[in-house]
């Protein structure tokens, strides 16, 4: 799979809260794309809803069009026992399930693990509008640039314990699934930091896994996200041979109604806990993003579209309870070249803030900060980018002496980490994608 778009097919994309606005090509016949080498077909689960394609050579996953039901292989054979007839007897095959985590990760001691980590991202990051040949380059040069801001960030939010609270996810996931009566175990494998994807993959050989499904630690789908780590998925089991392994992958639970009722309900009962006896008119809850370069949304990333659909959809639910509700991105912009979703977190709540002062809107007394939409366990984004930078401008807004605006009581709401109730939802979509019935799923190694 290639990081470029294919010219196949393209999903639509509507603009969201990008500038400028962007559209990218519709997608071609997906029929047209049946008979190719190297492209799998995820099935629906409903007879009105839709297939996706996905080039599946090696590469990276992404994309390629939308193949109506009538057109759907066959589901994909996936089952935790099967059976195979020798002669005249029935021989137990025995299945053992492997669910892998993956996403960028983060780290803990910049001293140790900070140049590693920027140099894997900047080397292998999709997300980036560079050739691998000038990576490198960049890598040695924008090394030093990056390094004092960086470090500033770490030493503000503390070790993120990224890692730690990772295992706790998988942890609950694999209680999750005993619960359903699933024998499996959840596995952690980051893009650019230990433990990476190929050591996750390796260690499921080793506990003898014979079928795997993938899941990003976060909600949405992106080449820079699942895309990525699909390819990276696909790398370490090429280097691992004569293992009988079934692969896929549920690229996005972003659009699951039991997502959106789970977030929309913590961040309800985390404000109440937050602000005990505070009115839900006075307290505001900024819901933030990862947010991605303009250059893949062009050409057909659909994640920040998945983002702002489940964000309105949580926002109708939160103001219907009576919440403020407002959302920003958190952007990777100090890399160079590359134009990022908007408004920023920071910018908002700056526009927030003057608004207030100008008489606009209401002061909010209580801000929420959350991550949860795109980042199931907190990362240096949420904790520098939203839990410092916006937190200071609520909390100490600048201005003259009669500004409107005093300042709010701020507080960072948990992620998800262990929480039971994500788990669960984990377990369900472990299930679904097990019988090929997961909404949004791609074959990557039958």
């Amino acid at each position: 799979m290639s990081t470029t778009t294919s010219p196949l097919a393209r999903s639509t994309v509507n603009s969201v809260q990008v500038s400028p606005s962007q559209a990218s090509p519709v997608a071609s016949q997906a029929a047209a794309t049946r008979d190719l080498p190297g492209v799998a077909v995820a099935t629906s689960p409903s007879p009105s809803s839709s297939t996706a394609v996905y080039d599946a050579s090696p590469g990276r996953a992404q994309p390629l069009a939308t193949v109506p039901s009538s057109a759907r292989t066959s589901p994909l054979s996936v089952r935790l026992a099967g059976a195979a007839v020798v002669g005249d007897r029935t021989v137990k095959q025995e299945r053992k399930l492997g669910v892998l985590l993956t996403s960028h990760g983060d780290i803990d001691d910049p001293k140790t693990q900070l140049r590693s980590y920027v140099r894997e991202a900047v080397l292998r990051n999709p997300g980036l509008p560079l050739p691998a040949a000038v990576r490198p380059f960049v890598d040695a040069i924008g090394w030093p640039l990056q390094k004092p801001t960086l470090l500033r960030q770490y030493a503000a939010t503390g070790p993120t314990r990224y890692d730690e609270n990772s295992q706790k996810q998988a942890d609950a996931l694999t209680d999750a699934l005993k619960a359903k009566g699933v024998e499996g175990r959840a596995y952690v494998g980051y893009n650019f930091t230990h433990p990476n994807i190929e050591d996750a993959v390796r260690q499921m050989k080793e506990d003898g896994v014979t079928d795997v499904i993938i899941f990003n630690q976060g909600a949405q789908n992106s080449v820079a996200t699942m895309g990525e780590s699909v390819h990276e998925v696909e790398v370490a089991i090429e280097r691992l041979p004569d293992w009988d392994v079934k692969v896929s992958a549920v690229n996005s639970f972003s659009d699951d109604p039991r997502f959106r009722k789970l977030l929309a309900d913590r961040l309800a009962q985390d404000a109440h806990t937050a602000f005990p006896g505070a009115a839900p008119k006075d307290v505001l809850i900024l819901v933030t993003s990862h947010g991605l370069p303009k250059h893949l949304i062009d050409k057909g990333d659909m994640a920040t579209k998945q983002m702002m659909d489940a964000y309105e959809a949580v926002r109708a639910d939160l103001a219907a309870r009576g919440f403020q509700v407002e959302h920003g991105y958190l952007n990777d912009d100090f890399f160079p070249g590359a134009e990022w979703t908007s408004p920023k977190a920071t910018t908002l709540a700056q526009q927030i803030v003057d608004d207030v002062t100008l008489g606009k809107r209401e002061a909010p007394k209580h801000v929420l900060l959350d991550g949860r939409l795109s980042f199931t366990v907190h990362h240096r984004a949420t904790l520098f980018d939203a839990n410092v930078e916006a937190r200071e401008i609520f909390e100490t807004p600048r201005g003259p002496a009669w500004s409107r605006f005093p300042g709010a009581e701020v507080k960072l709401a948990p992620n998800f980490d262990g929480d039971p109730g994500l788990a669960a939802l984990f377990a369900e979509l472990t299930v679904e994608a097990l019988a090929g019935k997961a909404a949004d799923m791609v074959v990557v190694d039958p």
